[in-house]
């Protein structure tokens, strides 16, 4: 086939098999349409059809072992399955309000980077035993942000204006200098 007739011959080919498919039922067209649409039906796909609607995730239980006290935390299940369908091992997953820490819990399970940030040091601090007791100690993470003495938690707690403790506004990463809680694991991208 040379240049000069290949399009003739892809149109044949087209032809063909859009004359097949309208034979068989297999091409619709409105009122209205300015183009034909192939029609798919159920049977005839192979594999099982996704769904949007996931009913064997239930939510987390108020006496459940899993409950942390957070009014919104999600199953750990649920952050599985969003995180291991969206995500790759050894991507990054980026939780700003990390709160008791799920997304990270299932990042981590899932052998996913992460990087959560917080404002309370309580949910900071909620997340390292959280971490700690899911894997025995084995998970090799920082934490910035939170004082590690007196003297730093003072200057924390009086600072004022935009440059003080709310500087986590100016953005999600800002550029934390000690104001901003957060836990990563390690090598991952957090100014300090």
């Amino acid at each position: 086939m040379n240049a000069e007739n290949s399009g003739a011959v892809f149109q044949d080919l087209f032809q063909e098999t859009f004359d097949e498919f309208n034979r068989q039922g297999m091409l619709r067209r409105g009122p209205h349409a300015k183009y034909y649409e192939y029609k798919q039906y159920l049977e005839t796909l192979s594999g099982v059809p996704v769904n949007n609607l996931w009913t064997d995730i239930y939510h987390v239980n108020p006496m459940a072992k899993e409950k942390l006290g957070y009014q919104t935390q999600k199953p750990l299940p649920l952050l599985e399955r969003i995180i291991g369908v969206s995500t790759n091992p050894g991507d990054y997953v980026f939780d700003p309000f990390c709160g008791c820490g799920t997304t990270i819990h299932a990042a981590e399970k899932l052998g996913r980077k992460w990087i959560g940030i917080d404002v309370t040091i309580l949910a900071i601090q909620l997340i390292q035993n959280r971490l700690t007791t899911a894997f025995s100690g084995k998970t090799d993470y920082e934490v910035k942000g939170i004082p590690k003495d007196y003297q730093s938690a003072v200057a924390l707690a009086t600072t004022d204006g935009l440059r003080g403790r709310y500087e986590f506004h100016i953005g999600p990463l800002g550029s934390s200098r000690g104001k901003l809680s957060g836990i990563s694991k390690k090598k991952a991208p957090i100014s300090g």
